[in-house]
């Protein structure tokens, strides 16, 4: 609810830009509106706006309207990539590999299945041709239902060969659903018991409140 209440807020104050007058001032209803989508995303957890195909391509028409936010999602994942000295990618066990979204140039050997679940990021064609690619869209930081994160991991739990969860940076999301996997996998395990086994080996991965919020409920459901 925060990510929303901030976009639609920044949102009114493009948008009041804009009504001030001259050309140039106009060009800050292209972002308004981008801001006030992405926020009413944010209320009703829906990535859907983003147009996330199976190919892992986002649809095009998607790309054109949301340019301004996506543009700057883009130049900030690339830049956190450059700067951090935080390992790409980090093996939990043998069955399971999480991290961040990779360049096609870092995919790792081995890796049979991979798990996307950003909804802001196209997957790079090497990547999606060279694994058994599957793509469940959630927004950053954001969650989905107790039904959908068990349709989620159960789907993660079929696959043969080893996997590979991601999703922008390798924190949030992937901490969310690799937490559910690991409990769906050993019931006994409470979340925080999963989050810390995950920390062992990718130490700066953490979820946010609502994303344990959301575990516990999902785990207290059966």
């Amino acid at each position: 609810m925060r990510y929303a209440v901030l976009f639609l807020l920044l949102g009114a104050i493009l948008a009041y830009v804009s009504r001030t007058g001259g050309q140039l001032n106009l060009l800050a209803l292209w972002p308004a509106a981008c801001c006030i989508a992405v926020s009413i995303s944010y209320f009703f957890y829906s990535p859907a706006i983003f147009g996330k195909l199976r190919s892992g391509r986002l649809n095009p028409i998607s790309v054109v309207l949301l340019l301004p936010y996506l543009t700057f999602t883009w130049l900030v994942w690339h830049l956190v990539r450059l700067l951090t000295r935080e390992n790409a990618y980090d093996r939990l066990d043998e069955r399971t590999t999480i991290g961040r979204r990779l360049l096609g140039s870092e995919f790792p050997a081995g890796i049979a299945n991979v798990v996307d679940l950003t909804a802001e990021f196209a997957e790079p064609r090497r990547i999606v041709s060279n694994s058994n690619y599957v793509t469940f869209p959630i927004l950053d930081a954001s969650i989905v239902s107790p039904s959908e994160l068990t349709d989620i991991v159960s789907k993660i739990d079929e696959f043969e060969g080893s996997t590979y969860i991601h999703c922008a940076q390798g924190h949030g999301r992937t901490g969310f659903v690799t937490a559910a996997l690991l409990i769906h996998r050993d019931p006994m395990l409470t979340v925080d018991d999963a989050i810390r086994e995950i920390q062992r080996n990718r130490p700066a991965l953490a979820c946010n409140q609502n994303q344990i919020m959301t575990l516990k409920k999902w785990r207290s459901a059966g």
